[in-house]
């Protein structure tokens, strides 16, 4: 170094092989330079190493009028001071002088250290350049050349110019593009000028995406940065992505497999995705921006349309914030089929609570579910509305309980959502959709209604009303209509509380027939109705205690059809009946008609018990419920009508069902207008079969026991089996009982035997009959009757017999058959009785017959032989006519010969036709062959 008077430098040289520049910022202190200098380097704490150093100048050396420097450096640092930039890791050579110069690199794991211009040091794993330096007339002007730079992140390359500026930022002209970027990375390469929402909107909202093609330009005074409406210079970073993720804010669904555009321009920021999905939905396009990235106060907008499964489109809105901004309007709603979204959204980035919706979904030919316990929409077409604070579908139309309905919504004001529902029902299409069940085949025709649904927290309110006029019913009594008729029918279903477990309360009336409130409450996977009353013939009281109780007057109830109704149903929930009080004109059971029937009971102990009068019942039953269940009866009357005919019967029956075990006693039993006594009945089931341990039909005439068993009683084809005994202590007053007061004097008898029959015990009929019985009479006396009233009475009596014509004595049967003993086995085969053994011995004859009986078509084809006792007679009218001599002569040749006198004054008949008109024809027999005397 030389210097002049003054002492300052005026040419001077500096070489170094090596120079490591961390020990010489150590030793500042005591290099001979200006405490300034000193400082500056201190801050700068430089690292790394210079090789191969020449500077020479001329002039003062902080300002030299020439220089020339060169060299080289390795993994050169700075820290960032005073504004200026730090770095580390740059290894490359330099070389220029005052006009020019040149910085070659050839760098790897660099980092850049901006702290005005990024938040974090920037990292490259290699970074390479050719960096030229011109000293212009105004300021120093860098020319980048061949600058590539690639990270984890990104790579690719830029070239341009950099002109300082002084107290100002620099004028730039910078054209970039990388071949390799990742989108999640965006926000640790964005500028601190870009405001900090935006920053943050970036770090969270690009999850992912990958980019091939990214185009950087850079233009203008950096001091008007980032250039708005590309006044006063250009900004653009634009990258096409594929497989991106876009979380574009917190709570709402993610848009997923993005193919389209991130970019910035000046001051906006832009995602555009033409291709993406939502939750399934397939976009058609979407844009999301910031309109304004500098200002304080961002606003990100997101614009957007979508088709794809409508069960999509209401879960984007169900995993979405707008869920609650309509007051959870669609939750539990369910769609299927397609549909298309059209979404507008303005979040404010520092103020999301202000964020306002502008959605319309379109849909045609879809599913729809308003909830779970409602019958759906099917083809529902229309359009659902919504913003922030209103949910709107106007005139959508849809088939709903089979038949076209018109569907629209009414914002209430109050965080409630309004369906009103007005259509037409066809009972044919309502019974296809309803899956044909059993009950809707025994109505027709079609009514117009109209309903609401009130949304409300998710739940649904509900009102229907209709006067289904058009529908005719053949459902059984109370229910059956004409399609003229008007019956006012109204359900409402309302939700009262949610404090303690979801409950709502159900009322319904039909007409002046029926009408319920039920206090219904959810939860556990089923539904309980915890409250209610149901009333026949008025309104429903308001529920005060637990269960649900049952009152009212009814004029007619079909109980057997209603029970198959019951049988082949399901309950749509369960429920505790707790007591019932009702009065019935008419009950139709067991195919039979009770009148002025009341029935008051409770539940007890998990069985009933209840009281029971009227004009066929007056008595106590209850009811256990253990096992197959078990009813108690003790009735002091008991009146069991005749069946009805077969025009009154329903097509259903009891087959099929489980019988429970019976304990009845009847201390008066009626049977068909017929008194019977009194009737013990004790039976239970036993596997699949119902036993019948003792039936015991007792009055002072007779004793009926019978024991059975119902085979296979829950099949469609049982089979009862019988052993039944009758003690008869007076035939003629047990006739007279059973509605045959002139059919038999006195008399007493025994029948015992086997029958069987197809079905259950209540199914006993003659047409299937099989059986053996067994008959012992004695001392009674056929009375003579019309046959058309004793019917098969008057064919035994046989008093149709022709008058005998030999003879001049009284007519044994004119009167009466008078017997004193009859015995007979009988079998039956399909309800027609064989007689082989039938005979009846009286004082003035004995009868035998054999032959068939048809019980079911009330005919007979018999054989019958009568042979009047007419030797006894003959012989004491010898001792009184002809002497004593004459008439014992007599008397012992009819015993010697074996009563040929009887023999000879047989009769033999054969009976056909009906009972009521038998058809009797004598058999001839042939005239004995005479021998003339030798």
């Amino acid at each position: 170094v030389s210097a002049g008077d003054d002492g300052a430098a005026e040419r001077g040289e500096v070489r170094a092989n090596a120079l490591a520049l961390e020990p010489l910022a150590m030793l500042a202190d005591r290099l001979p330079i200006d405490s300034d200098l000193r400082r500056q380097f201190v801050a700068l704490a430089p690292k790394g190493r210079v090789m191969d150093l020449a500077i020479r100048w001329n002039g003062d050396w902080r300002s030299p009028a020439q220089y020339v420097a060169g060299g080289r450096f390795e993994a050169l640092g700075a820290t960032a001071a005073d504004g200026r930039p730090g770095f580390s890791g740059l290894t490359g050579a330099f070389e220029g002088n005052e006009k020019t110069g040149t910085i070659r690199l050839d760098s790897s794991h660099v980092t850049l250290d901006m702290p005005n211009v990024f938040r974090g040091p920037l990292e490259f794993e290699s970074l390479t350049a050719e960096i030229g330096l011109s000293h212009g007339a105004q300021a120093p002007e860098l020319q980048f050349n061949k600058v590539t730079i690639a990270n984890a992140h990104f790579a690719g390359s830029v070239s341009g110019t950099y002109r300082v500026v002084p107290d100002g930022r620099g004028v730039i002209d910078v054209t970039g593009s990388l071949t390799r970027g990742e989108a999640r990375y965006v926000a640790q390469y964005v500028p601190l000028v870009i405001g900090p929402a935006t920053r943050e909107w970036l770090d969270n909202a690009l999850l992912s995406g990958r980019s091939t093609d990214v185009s950087l330009r850079l233009k203008g005074d950096l001091n008007a940065f980032p250039f708005p409406d590309n006044e006063g210079g250009v900004f653009e970073v634009v990258a096409k992505v594929t497989d991106g993720v876009l979380d574009y804010a917190a709570g709402w669904p993610k848009i997923e497999n993005i193919a389209g555009e991130v970019a910035f321009r000046g001051k906006r920021m832009e995602v555009n995705a033409h291709q993406g999905t939502i939750l399934g939905a397939k976009l058609l396009k979407v844009r999301a921006e910031i309109p304004d990235v500098v200002h304080h106060y961002e606003i990100l907008r997101i614009a957007g349309e979508a088709e794809g499964p409508s069960a999509e489109f209401l879960s984007y809105i169900e995993k979405s914030p707008v869920l609650d901004m309509i007051d959870r309007f669609t939750e539990g709603m369910r769609m299927q089929g397609n549909g298309k979204l059209a979404l507008n959204l303005e979040i404010p980035l520092r103020e999301r609570e202000k964020s306002k919706v502008a959605g319309n979904f379109q849909f045609g030919g879809n599913r729809f579910v308003a909830s779970p316990d409602l019958p759906p929409f099917e083809q529902a077409s229309g359009r659902l509305e919504f913003t922030e604070t209103t949910v709107r579908v106007p005139n959508a139309t849809a088939t709903f309980l089979g038949g076209p309905v018109v569907v629209s919504t009414a914002p209430q004001g109050d965080a409630t959502a309004r369906i009103n529902v007005q259509g037409r029902t066809n009972i044919e299409n309502l019974r296809q959709s309803a899956g044909n069940a059993r009950w809707m085949q025994h109505i027709s025709g079609a009514a117009d209604w109209r309903g609401s649904v009130i949304l409300r927290n998710k739940l649904a309110d509900v009102v229907l009303e209709s006067n289904l006029q058009g529908v005719a019913s053949d459902l059984p009594a109370p229910l059956n209509k004409t399609a003229a008729d008007d019956l006012p029918l109204r359900v409402e279903r309302r939700f009262i509380s949610q404090t303690q477990g979801l409950t709502d309360r159900i009322d319904a009336t039909l007409g002046d027939i029926l009408s319920a409130r039920l206090i219904r409450r959810h939860g556990a996977g089923k539904d309980i109705i915890s409250r209610g009353t149901v009333r026949f013939g008025g309104p429903a009281p308001e529920p005060e205690r637990d269960g649900v109780w049952v009152s009212g007057v009814l004029n007619r109830l079909d109980l057997d059809r209603w029970l198959a109704f019951g049988a082949a149903g399901k309950q749509p929930a369960e429920a505790d009946l707790s007591g019932i009080d009702v009065k019935l004109g008419e009950l139709q059971v067991m195919n039979r008609v009770f009148h002025d029937f009341a029935l008051s009971g409770t539940a007890e102990g998990g069985g009933w018990r209840a009281t029971l009068s009227g004009r066929e019942f007056d008595g106590t039953v209850k009811w256990e419920s253990q096992g197959r269940g078990k009813l108690v009866a003790r009735m002091k009357k008991l009146v069991i009508p005749a069946a009805l005919p077969d025009e009154r019967r329903d097509e259903t029956s009891d087959r099929g069902r489980e019988l429970p075990a019976v304990d009845l006693i009847a201390e008066q039993f009626t049977f068909k207008d017929k008194a019977l006594g009194k009737l013990e009945l004790t039976a239970a089931p036993v596997e699949r079969d119902w036993r019948i341990d003792r039936l015991h039909l007792s009055n002072p005439d007779g004793v009926l026991a019978v024991e059975g068993l119902v085979r296979d009683m829950a099949s469609q084809q049982p089979r009862t089996r019988a052993t039944v005994r009758l003690d008869v202590s007076d035939i003629g007053k047990l006739l007279a009982r059973l509605g045959y007061p002139e059919g038999v004097r006195r008399g007493t008898a025994k029948l015992e035997g086997t029958l069987a029959w197809p079905g259950g015990a209540q199914d006993f009929g003659y047409g299937a009959l099989a059986g053996n019985l067994k008959l012992d009479a004695a001392k009674g006396q056929f009375v003579k009757l019309e046959p058309g009233i004793g019917k098969l009475l008057g064919i035994l009596s046989l008093q149709a017999l022709p008058r005998r014509v030999a003879l001049d004595f009284r007519d044994i049967f004119s009167e009466g058959f008078a017997f004193d003993q009859i015995t007979g086995e009988v079998s039956i085969d399909r309800g027609i009785a064989f007689a082989n053994n039938f005979r009846m011995q009286g004082p003035a004859a004995r009868v035998a017959m054999t032959g068939e009986v048809d019980l079911v078509r009330e005919t007979q084809k018999l054989h019958v032989r009568v042979t009047p006792s007419l030797s006894d007679s003959v012989s004491i009218a010898g001792v009184l006519l002809g002497g004593p001599v004459a008439g014992v002569a007599t008397i012992l040749a009819q015993k010697i010969l074996k009563d040929p006198l009887d023999q000879i004054f047989a009769y033999e008949y054969n009976v056909t036709g009906t009972w009521a008109e038998p058809q009797v024809s004598k058999i001839e027999r042939p005239a004995p062959a005479t021998t003339e005397a030798n």
